[in-house]
């Protein structure tokens, strides 16, 4: 193996690695909300390049190296489907995510009149965010159902092609417009199932993930 493939296959581990950490802070920010050196790296781009961190995730050890931000930029188109904007803006998701969990903590959750008051403003906001996230996702269902019983119906592999791709563009459009880490596609989507087979044995995503 070349020097150059096995350079970029560590990178494109390394920035997998990030990925995975990224979409970790944004479901359970009170696990790295007293993490200095992440919180420092979350508020740039430069931060998260030089980022050198290993976590633990799903029972698995994963690292972050440190790597240039041009590393980083390039690398990010070849991995990751939305190319090194998505990942930004990830990495931008996290920072909130760890921000607005601390700023909870200190403000709104002290037992006072003031303190619930506040609590309740955030609470009615995270409401109001999580219905328009969900109404992007139904029109994205309501997409999917529809182009599957057009493509159900067509037999030219040309035509179900053009169909299955405009389908797919349109529904990573919707998404795009979630905040992370709603805006993209799972990054561990669920297998298929093989024809005949009575289960699967895919990871299920636990809601209390995001609830924390």
């Amino acid at each position: 193996m070349s020097k150059v493939k096995i350079a970029y296959e560590k990178n494109a581990k390394s920035l997998q690695a990030l990925r995975d950490l990224l979409h970790l802070v944004v479901r359970q920010p009170a696990r790295f909300a007293e993490n200095t050196e992440l919180l420092k790296a979350l508020n740039s781009q430069g931060g998260v390049a030089s980022l050198e961190l290993s976590f633990e995730d799903d029972g698995e050890t994963k690292t972050k190296e440190r790597m240039s931000v041009n590393t980083l930029k390039a690398h990010s188109e070849n991995v990751f489907e939305r190319g090194f904007e998505g990942l930004d803006a990830l990495r931008k998701g996290a920072s909130d995510a760890i921000q607005t969990f601390n700023a909870r903590k200190t403000s709104s959750n002290k037992r006072t009149k003031i303190g619930l008051a506040k609590r309740t403003e955030e609470l009615e906001a995270q409401l109001e965010h999580h219905q328009k996230i969900n109404m992007v996702l139904l029109q994205g269902l309501s997409i999917a159902i529809s182009e599957l019983r057009t493509i159900r119906q067509s037999v030219k592999p040309a035509v179900l092609e053009k169909r299955a791709k405009d389908a797919v563009e349109t529904l990573l459009a919707l998404l795009s417009i979630n905040p992370p880490p709603f805006d993209g596609p799972s990054p561990n989507p669920l297998p298929m199932i093989e024809e005949g087979a009575t289960e699967t044995h895919g990871k299920v995503a636990d809601m209390e993930d995001y609830r924390k």
